[in-house]
């Protein structure tokens, strides 16, 4: 997937973030999902279903963006990788 999506996160909040891989599975599901995530942030839970997967992240500067990549594996063994940019903002 080479689509850039960017999000912006207060960084004195925890925030959620989805991708949606249903496109890219075509027909089939995930098996897998694995988080790579910016040292100046902390992963607060990771989950995922068969289509999606969702990170919630705390932390962060105000002023930066960050890169937070998921990585995931369809159940015939395919692997793909998204990176969300996430840029901090006080709200």
């Amino acid at each position: 997937m080479t689509q850039r999506q960017t999000f912006f996160k207060d960084p004195d909040v925890a925030d959620s973030f989805t991708v949606n891989w249903e496109f890219w599975l075509a027909g089939e599901t995930l098996s897998t999902s694995s988080w790579v995530i910016a040292s100046a942030l902390t992963q607060v839970t990771a989950t995922f279903t068969t289509k999606k997967t969702t990170i919630t992240v705390s932390g962060g500067s105000a002023a930066n963006t960050y890169e937070v990549t998921n990585t995931v594996t369809s159940n015939s063994g395919r692997t793909e990788s998204q990176t969300l940019f996430i840029e901090m903002r006080e709200k």
